[in-house]
């Protein structure tokens, strides 16, 4: 399309029409174009340099047409007229787009595994994930936990505000979706969901009208750790399958999270004879409780720094308590050498587990000691394997400056 320099369309093609239905000699461009495009034309009215035949003269603009984006290339004639050349950069713009929100999102989900890993309390963990939630997907957010005897613990979060426990949620089938979540099955599209439909525990106080809803499960190893629940307000945007998909990604993440928290069985590593129970209820129940009762009996040896022979700790844990264990046994032992861990029993192992795992091992290489995996288990060999961390979970501690018998010099004196 070329212009003129008060403003007047003086040529027009096909192509130019098709995106200007209005665009015709004579007529005016503002009032057949976006506001825009007339304010870059009009930027050239003033001194301009010589015309160039085979290039634009000036940086071409960029706005949006409808649904649409272009760039317009200005090619300044002789006669003071401007030809435009509009380049359709839809695609290219919405590829900008996407990659800015996958950049946004994947450093999001470095910080939320971050932040969610860096506790094992179930409070803690439940009052993060609602409020990543509420800040980055939703306007506000529920995250409910599994069932704690027929109750099942919620925690609420309103975007720009702080966590709430809420106590206990209420009947979960009365919820679209959520009783399905609890048990673990897929999510319902959000679609599908009539918000109007949810019982009024799910809306948190002053929360308003809910425009649209989210219920993903929060996935643990091979069992449920909860569900997430997002709401938005009513004149909001719905929830888009790209934004559900993100918050399944987050719900994994808090699901890998709250599965490994200590008070429950679901925890990273599984063995044979944890008790699910607490061990109010074990002793209830006129059973010991296992796993959690007190530390196991201390076998094996060590040699101290005589080369006399004591006994060296030997773990038997469940995961969820494999780092508390640990370290309790070095600090109560000063001077091991050797941590020995039993894994005969564990059955299953996830990244939670394996989390504990290295964590023990920085917690014995900083006290001078060296961990031991004893009876075999065929799930954990499988996953070091993979993983590639045997040899760094095995391998001998770094010597301790200062530290007699331990590689470092003796301090002086």
């Amino acid at each position: 399309m070329t212009a003129a320099p008060d403003g007047t369309v003086r040529e027009v093609n096909r192509a130019a029409a098709a995106v200007f239905p209005g665009a015709a000699p004579g007529v005016r461009i503002d009032e057949v174009t976006p506001g825009w495009f007339t304010a870059a034309h009009r930027r050239l009215r003033g001194p301009r340099p010589e015309p160039s035949p085979d290039g634009p003269d000036a940086a071409a603009a960029h706005g949006p047409v409808g649904e649409r984006s272009f760039a317009a290339h200005p090619v300044i004639r002789g006669d003071g007229a401007v030809a435009w050349w509009f380049v359709d950069e839809t695609a290219h713009r919405l590829a900008d787009a996407q990659l800015r929100t996958e950049r946004q999102r994947t450093a999001f989900l470095v910080e939320a595994s971050t932040r969610l890993l860096s506790s094992l309390n179930l409070s803690r963990v439940m009052d993060v994930t609602a409020r990543l939630a509420a800040e980055h997907l939703a306007d506000a957010a529920l995250v409910v936990a599994p069932a704690a005897g027929r109750r099942h613990p919620v925690t609420y979060c309103v975007r720009g505000g702080t966590p709430v426990r809420a106590g206990s949620a209420g009947t979960p089938a009365d919820v679209p979706g959520l009783e399905e979540a609890l048990q673990g099955f897929p999510p319902v599209p959000s679609r599908w969901i009539d918000p109007a439909a949810s019982p009024g525990w799910v809306v948190p106080p002053g929360f308003g009208e809910v425009g649209s809803m989210v219920v993903t499960p929060l996935p643990g190893h091979g069992v449920p750790a909860g569900a997430l629940i997002l709401l938005r307000r009513s004149g909001q945007a719905s929830f888009d399958e790209s934004e559900e998909l993100f918050a399944r990604l987050l719900a994994a993440r808090a699901g890998a999270a709250l599965f490994g928290r200590p008070d429950v069985r679901r925890t990273g590593v599984h063995h044979r004879d944890a008790d699910a129970r607490t061990p109010a209820a074990a002793a209830a129940a006129g059973r010991g409780h296992r796993v959690r009762g007190g530390l196991p009996p201390v076998r094996g040896q060590r040699a101290d720094r005589r080369g006399l022979l004591r006994r060296a700790p030997r773990v038997r844990y469940s995961a969820g308590l494999l780092v508390t264990a640990a370290s309790r046994q070095l600090a109560d032992h000063p001077g091991t050498t050797e941590l020995r861990l039993d894994c005969a029993d564990i059955t299953s192992c996830d990244a939670m587990g394996l989390s504990a795992l290295l964590m023990v091992r920085r917690l014995a290489g900083e006290a001078g000691a060296r961990i031991r995996l004893e009876g075999g288990s065929v799930c954990l060999d499988r996953l070091l394997e993979v993983t590639g961390t045997r040899e760094h979970l095995v391998a001998a501690p770094a010597p301790v400056p200062g530290a007699p018998g331990r590689g470092g010099p003796a301090r002086p004196g």
